[in-house]
């Protein structure tokens, strides 16, 4: 619950402050494991910042965090050109 008010405190307070990128992408959530024997929960998060070079060129760059399970961790950057 802390985790979630947090990412929506942040969400509100850079929502609300000027940007000059082309686009800016936050998003958060929880993840659930299934199927196994323990199902568990963890948070997922990522942003992504999105620039355009003229009417055909792009790149962004962003991080993405999956969730930690115990076998299971999924988190890097990502760019895109």
């Amino acid at each position: 619950m802390r985790r979630t008010l947090a990412a929506l405190f942040l969400f509100v307070l850079f929502g609300a402050a000027p940007v000059w990128a082309q686009e800016v992408f936050i998003r958060a959530g929880d993840t659930r494991e299934t199927g196994s024997t323990s199902s568990s929960q963890t948070y997922s998060y990522g942003f992504s910042y999105f620039q355009g070079f003229g009417e055909n060129l792009a790149w962004s760059v962003g991080y993405l965090n999956e969730g930690h399970f115990s076998d299971h961790k999924r988190d890097g950057i990502d760019v895109q050109g």
